[in-house]
């Protein structure tokens, strides 16, 4: 699910060169760096072309000439090929965007995390001859030094970073960040830019998260979707399954992975259904992860569907007169409020 229906034609306009130039520098000069695939050209998905590449570059504003979109929040499970996504729109940001001295950072909630994501951008450089012939690559930074711009990790304190004068940010698994500063940061930081993008891409999170920066960024995205809210700068792009849907169902799968048959297989997708229907403690995992459903908790002591076989009659008639032995745990942190009568 996106807003994209909802753009005014009157205001903007599409600009296929540009849209199209961004998806063939990435076919074209980002390269695998792991698996079967590696070496190969990262050719993009129609998801990931019609969804996000093509709509964050392409939507252009009829006054100003500049991009529509300034922010995108992307919403997905896990093993649909994020993190080379964000690695091929941050070499782009780099190298062919055309901002000079432009400054670009990959950050998630800690360092280690966002340099994974950076070792596979600086190895698509390495692998690439055109690319690495104008860069110059160290440990935890990529320099663009013709034009004076530089791609680079940061840490999740926030409290060094208000002196960036940042064109691009891709900010990576949003729920596991301890809170919003390092995003206000960041957001903030781009102001003195023409046409700025800041990238969100997390997967759902755990716990009571009602005031998170990735349940806020969530929401607004799907009253976006919804048509509750517009915002022109805000390009919300959604893969979940419903709360209602059976998450063994592989049609479910398939609406919640835009990636499934391809970059996730089918096979993958029925082991990790299998391991959930045997292990009830997993289930919570295989809903976050591979549905991108919030969870209370990452781990359950019984089904639902176990859950459901207790239900029966009760004769009452027959309990009269018994002796009987009550208990009651009130739950009042965060747990399962139960009472129980033994007769």
């Amino acid at each position: 699910m996106t807003n994209l229906d909802s753009i005014n034609e009157k205001k903007y306009y599409y600009d296929e060169k540009s849209a199209n130039r961004a998806v063939d520098f990435i076919e074209t000069f980002c390269l695998h760096t792991k698996g079967d695939l590696a070496g190969q050209p990262f050719i993009l998905e129609e998801w990931q072309k019609n969804d996000i590449i093509k709509p964050l570059f392409g939507w252009k504003s009829k006054k100003t000439g500049l991009r529509k979109y300034r922010q995108c929040f992307v919403f997905i499970p896990r093993k649909n090929g994020k993190t080379n996504l964000m690695c091929g729109i941050a070499l782009y940001m780099l190298f062919s965007d055309g901002e000079k001295g432009a400054e670009i950072v990959s950050a998630a909630a800690d360092k280690f995390q966002a340099r994974l994501s950076f070792s596979i951008s600086k190895n698509m450089v390495l692998q690439s001859p055109e690319l690495a012939k104008r860069a110059n690559t160290y440990r935890d930074s990529i320099t663009y030094d013709k034009v004076g711009s530089y791609y680079q990790v940061i840490s999740a304190d926030a409290d060094t970073k208000h002196g960036l004068n940042l064109s691009c940010c891709l900010l990576d698994e949003i729920h596991s960040h301890k809170n919003r500063d390092l995003y206000d940061v960041l957001l903030t930081s781009m102001g003195a830019r023409k046409e700025p993008l800041m990238l969100g891409i997390t997967t759902a999170g755990v716990g009571d998260l009602k005031t998170h920066i990735s349940k806020e960024l969530y929401n607004y995205s799907k009253k976006l979707i919804s048509g509750v809210i517009k915002d022109d700068t805000f390009l919300a792009v959604v893969y979940e399954a419903e709360e209602e849907d059976d998450i063994f169902d592989e049609a479910v799968w398939k609406k919640a992975n835009p990636g499934y048959g391809t970059i996730i297989t089918a096979e993958y997708m029925k082991q990790q259904a299998l391991r959930a229907k045997n292990e009830p403690s997993f289930v919570p995992t295989f809903k976050r992860l591979h549905l991108n459903q919030w969870v209370s908790s990452e781990i359950n002591w019984i089904t639902d569907s176990q859950f459901m076989e207790c239900d029966g009659e009760v004769n009452i008639e027959e309990l009269y007169g018994k002796t009987c032995f009550g208990g009651l745990d009130l739950a009042s942190v965060r747990d399962v409020t139960c009472i129980t009568l033994l007769f």
